[in-house]
């Protein structure tokens, strides 16, 4: 099987040192501006996205497009204090399991392990111990006793495929997730940062694409959409399998992938008949290919669902839950078309929102 092939009416490759300095002088260094929550409308006072320079324009197309993707992630990127913010938040949990189970250990997994995080990502964190049953409400006992989550954001999901406990850090604000004994996210974690160092656009395209959806209501599995991992591994596997060779260099254009990654998704992949597997170079699986969920109650799957095997148990499907997979998809063509109409002044502010 294999996904419709329609050619893209832009250049496959626009050398970076080719764009022009007349819109953007590369000797001023852009203005920091530290992420912050903002309204709806993700523009400031100027008019412009908080994350451009005033003083610089983009320059036309795909090469401005890939100057904004580069702006983005440096305003998006994490600072210092954040992370520590994170850490702290980590440590007050660490010591509220040290006092009811001494010889449990927590750890971090998810985008936090994996650097791949934005200011409203959520904290992953896995605990590993030795119950007879899994301890949620006597964790969640605890928890609430130390004051550490905001009492009405705590909420045990004991009869999730995964069960966790859900909860907003009472001092930071910081979404977290805590599971138990989940040894595949640390594997997970690792693999990623694998993949960030043989593809070095893999983290700003994942950054861009995450706040997209996250713009849309469509990032989380609980409601439908789609996890941080399985987006990760999607632009893994349009990396891995892309036609040009030089999606591993650090010069690539980023503009010219993120369109591609886009119309790939939203317009030409076989969703009916095709699985995404990144293992032994990345393939796509026939979607026979993957093995039934053992539970039949589980086994419902939307028509033309994403299906993404999970690397480290093949035949597994990871993106089963994902029932919105439709509306990612008309998004990802939406936005397709709204790039690819080469605007001046990068056009990313016209696909993503900041709240």
């Amino acid at each position: 099987m294999q996904t419709t092939t329609t050619s893209l009416q832009l250049p496959s490759y626009i050398p970076l040192s080719k764009k022009s300095s007349k819109y953007r002088n590369p000797s001023s260094p852009p203005t920091p501006v530290s992420p912050k929550v903002l309204s709806n409308n993700p523009k400031t006072e100027t008019g412009l996205p908080p994350w451009t320079d005033p003083t610089i324009t983009y320059s036309c197309g795909v090469v401005g497009l890939h100057e904004e993707i580069e702006d983005f992630c440096r305003w998006v990127s994490p600072t210092a204090e954040s992370h520590q913010t994170r850490l702290e938040v980590v440590e007050r949990v660490r010591d509220c399991l040290k006092q009811v189970w001494p010889s449990a250990r927590l750890e971090t997994f998810g985008s936090f392990r994996t650097g791949l995080y934005l200011p409203s990502s959520d904290l992953d964190l896995v605990v590993f111990g030795k119950w007879e049953a899994l301890p949620l409400r006597s964790l969640e006992k605890e928890l609430l006793a130390r004051k550490i989550p905001q009492p009405e954001s705590l909420l045990v999901l004991d009869n999730a495929s995964v069960p966790i406990i859900k909860m907003v850090d009472r001092i930071s604000g910081i979404k977290v997730d805590v599971s138990f004994n989940m040894v595949n996210g640390l594997k997970s974690a690792q693999l990623v940062n694998m993949f960030k160092k043989q593809f070095p656009a893999l983290p700003k395209l994942v950054c861009v694409l995450k706040q997209f959806l996250i713009s849309r209501d469509l990032a989380c599995v609980f409601t439908g959409g789609l996890s941080s991992y399985c987006l990760t591994l999607m632009v893994v596997s349009f990396l891995q399998l892309h036609p040009r060779t030089d999606t591993d260099s650090g010069s690539v254009n980023l503009g010219v992938l993120l369109l591609e990654f886009l119309q790939l998704y939203g317009c030409n992949f076989n969703y009916d008949t095709l699985a995404i597997s990144v293992r032994n170079g990345g393939s796509y699986l026939n979607k026979q290919e993957l093995q039934l969920e053992p539970n039949i109650n589980h086994r419902w799957a939307a028509a033309g669902g994403l299906a993404v095997e999970d690397p480290f148990q093949p035949g597994k499907d990871i993106a089963r839950a994902s029932h919105k997979v439709g509306s990612v998809r008309q998004a990802f063509a939406l936005a397709f078309r709204q790039l690819s109409r080469g605007r001046r002044g990068g056009g990313l502010a016209t696909i993503i929102s900041w709240e």
